[in-house]
């Protein structure tokens, strides 16, 4: 009897991690895709409370149903979610700052993964993940008024991968701020700062920053391996560090 008892016990534990990875990764699980249009054509409202007037109170749903060009609007909330975007879409906070809208990532991996197609995030926060935002191979990403904070590291830019940065911050990152793996970053106004690191080169990259902060990093503003190709363009009147004096081109 006790053995019998000790195999129910084991089998659903393992049930209840299942049930935990599947709702954390809900494409994992088959889940279905919203199969109706948004309410207002072309534009999803996304409602932590679920709201009558809004479409799902779930960030990945409305993700996963938006076609390309779509607007996804998003109420004040936390929304502990992993994202992966493939196609052209908007993704706007709806709050009084970046702060009323958090994206916090659930489980493993980048907290948001924009793999193809031009993409905007403006007026969140994302919160965690390994790191907060990584732009694959192909992927152009513009960010407005968006905050990264506390994560793994901040923004991870690969090869031919192109974003673009206004008015936010990279902060309080356990990795760098930036790592640029052979692709480019255009910065204004941006404080990257509070970090392990400002940016760090790991094969090359571009990093154009206009009116940024690189102060208060641990290990400096800068991490580059020698050879590495990178090129930097610092302009305006905010910080520029000493180190990157060598690397400006």
């Amino acid at each position: 009897m006790r053995l019998l008892a000790d195999a129910w016990v084991q089998a659903f534990g393992g049930l209840a991690v299942l049930s935990a990875a599947l709702a954390v990764y809900p494409r994992l699980a088959g889940a279905p895709r919203l199969h109706r249009p948004p309410k207002t054509p072309g534009q999803w409202l996304v409602d932590a409370r679920q709201a009558s007037d809004s479409d799902t109170a779930r960030l990945g749903e409305a993700v996963e149903a938006a076609s390309e060009g779509e607007t996804i609007f998003v109420r004040a909330g936390v929304y502990r979610e992993s994202l992966a975007l493939s196609r052209s879409v908007k993704l706007i906070g709806l709050g009084d700052s970046p702060a009323a809208v958090v994206i916090e990532a659930a489980g493993e991996g980048p907290g948001l993964r924009f793999s193809s197609g031009h993409a905007l995030l403006q007026n969140l926060t994302v919160r965690g993940g390994a790191p907060a935002i990584e732009a694959r191979a192909g992927a152009r990403l513009d960010l407005r008024k968006v905050s990264l904070m506390r994560a793994q590291g901040g923004l991870l830019v690969r090869k031919q991968a192109l974003v673009r940065f206004e008015s936010g911050e990279v902060i309080g990152h356990k990795g760098c701020g930036l790592e640029l793996a052979g692709g480019s970053v255009l910065l204004r106004s941006v404080s990257v700062s509070l970090n392990d690191c400002g940016v760090h080169f790991d094969g090359g990259g571009s990093l154009d920053a206009e009116d940024s902060d690189f102060g208060g990093n641990v290990n400096g503003p800068v991490l580059h391996s020698p050879g590495d190709r990178a090129r930097i363009s610092l302009r305006g009147a905010r910080n520029k560090p000493r180190d990157f004096d060598q690397l400006v081109r």
